[in-house]
């Protein structure tokens, strides 16, 4: 059913998202077709009040349409539960429960009010919602719940409410195996990084890639979080699944600050290994609990590569699965800056990968071309 031309459609709409209770309680007396105005996100009146924080607009809503207008939503399938819970109005999230609202409600992509919450580090929220049943283990369709998400929001207060309602949620990993440490690593979140960490998380864990939390901060050039996970163990030469290093991502990142971290860490891990070890260790610890493994690296007749024995340059040459080089990496990618400090580095621009191209015939930009010459 259409709004009602008496409605005023704009008008309601802006009245009840400016919080003038008086004014749209007026009009909706002209026209009982109000419950249907909604702006071009679907958003209803309820929801804009509910968004805005207006509690009276809220309560006048509620006993003119009823409260079966708490569980109209909109394009994307949030409530008025979710926008008061996002937008941290408690007032108006436990007034919307107590008029029946889902507390478990779910809105496009499986997201509960809790995980909203959550995200935007309102612990108020989430300790309300949790007072009011809200369940701390439900996961949206990609396997995070509240608790993986407020890892990626940084809020260790929120962390620490969590898993006082339930220590295991530090254990959960979403669907492509990743866990709340790589979130907190990913998103640059140092504190809630550390906090994990000192409760047992391994610095090694890998998601269904390989990827480790170290590979994630450091390609995302979070280097304060790469050296505390370096301080509780993390693994520089540690490889993913199609065996490339964290030096392959961050320089196909472009993180020219983090390729000089990587070559400094890299080349401490190697001293300590002793000049026997001729290999880089991947260790398989895809889960905390599971056994580590150790995959030795093919050898030099198999890459084509010089196996320097505990020397750093065997490490910027590494070849990944398809026997690509970081420096292959840095061509594809037209990286000049990058392409200088692993030459500089010992970056041999003669490795073949495994299709026997060179670095150079990664790009046809002539600059790159001639510094790969």
């Amino acid at each position: 059913m259409p709004c009602q031309e008496s409605c005023q459609k704009d008008k309601v709409l802006n009245l009840a998202s400016k919080g003038r209770a008086m004014v749209l309680q007026e009009a909706l007396r002209k026209s009982e077709g109000c419950i249907f105005c909604c702006n071009k996100n679907k958003d209803t009146l309820l929801i804009l009040a509910s968004k805005h924080g207006h509690q009276n607009v809220v309560q006048i809503l509620l006993d003119h349409f009823g409260c079966d207008y708490i569980e109209f939503f909109n394009k994307t399938g949030k409530r008025a539960l979710h926008e008061a819970a996002q937008n941290n109005h408690p007032e108006i999230a436990e007034f919307l429960i107590s008029k029946g609202a889902s507390v478990d409600a779910l809105k496009q992509g499986d997201w509960t009010p809790l995980m909203l919450a959550a995200e935007k580090q309102n612990l108020e929220i989430v300790e309300l919602l949790v007072k009011y049943g809200a369940d701390v283990t439900l996961t949206n369709k990609d396997g995070w719940n509240a608790f993986h998400i407020a890892a990626r929001s940084g809020k260790v207060e929120v962390l620490e409410y969590l898993y006082s309602l339930d220590s295991e949620l530090i254990e959960t990993v979403s669907k492509n195996g990743r866990t709340p440490l790589h979130s907190a690593a990913l998103n640059n979140c140092p504190e809630a990084t550390s906090w994990l960490l000192q409760r047992g998380m391994s610095p090694n864990v890998a998601d269904s890639s390989g990827l480790t939390p170290l590979m994630d901060g450091a390609r995302m050039g979070h280097e304060k979080v790469c050296e505390i996970l370096l301080s509780h163990g993390a693994d520089v030469l540690q490889l993913d699944n199609l065996r490339r290093t964290t030096l392959h991502h961050v320089t196909q990142a472009g993180q020219l600050t983090m390729i000089h971290w990587c070559l400094n860490k890299a080349e401490l891990a190697l001293s300590k290994c002793g000049q026997s070890k001729d290999r880089v260790q991947r260790k398989d610890t895809k889960r905390a609990d599971k056994k580590s493994s150790l995959r030795k690296p093919r050898s030099a007749d198999e890459t084509g590569t010089n196996n320097i024995k505990g020397n750093d340059k065997h490490y910027v040459n590494w070849k990944s699965e398809q026997g690509s080089t970081a420096l292959h990496y840095a061509a594809k990618e037209c990286r000049h800056q990058e392409i200088k400090l692993l030459l500089q580095a010992g970056a041999d621009k003669n490795i073949a990968d495994n299709f026997g191209r060179l670095p150079v015939a990664m790009t046809t930009h002539p600059d790159v071309q001639f510094l790969l010459q």
